[in-house]
């Protein structure tokens, strides 16, 4: 009697679970496809991406309009004293990116060589400000940095990006 009365039990509960299953499949996912068709037409009206890009590479350059430009020498940097006290550098290979459709290409891109002392001025003069810990930690950061302090010499769309193409800290 007992297993008969589970089995009954049970069945109802299957049974339930399927009528709810189809209530939600039936009522939540049509609203929820009209909610992304809104959302859609409402970000296609105010031109944002909906595949997810993000805000840097909105004015990244494509790198068909990039030249890399490589700091021949490695850099040595004293760094900005650390939290305990004591004194580090950093020994850096610099890389450009120069933006080949800047007004200012023609002017600074094709002899980029000469303008290297600048360039490195401004290297040098923001990596001087962080630690060594900064450093390591928010380089990303601190490149940014760098394309803003060159904005300032080389026109605001010449110099797109800076990397290291080697870092030691020490």
């Amino acid at each position: 009697m007992k297993k008969s009365l589970v089995t009954v039990i049970t069945f109802a509960l299957v049974l339930i679970n399927l009528v709810l299953t189809a209530l939600i499949a039936f009522t939540i996912i049509p609203e929820t496809k009209a909610a992304n068709e809104l959302i859609s037409k409402v970000s296609s009206a105010i031109d944002l991406d909906v595949s997810g890009a993000s805000a840097s590479d909105t004015n990244a350059s494509s790198l068909a309009n990039v030249q890399v430009y490589n700091i021949e020498d490695t850099m040595t940097i004293n760094l900005k004293p650390s939290a305990d006290g004591s004194s580090h550098y950093a020994s850096l290979g610099v890389v450009l990116k120069l933006n080949k459709d800047s007004k200012n290409f023609e002017t600074y891109g094709s002899k980029f060589k000469d303008y290297e002392g600048v360039a490195k001025n401004d290297i040098n003069s923001v990596v001087s400000s962080h630690t060594m810990e900064e450093m390591q930690n928010d380089s990303e950061s601190i490149q940014a940095e760098i394309v803003d302090a060159m904005k300032a010499d080389f026109g605001n769309d010449l110099v797109v990006g800076v990397g290291f193409s080697t870092a030691t800290y020490q």
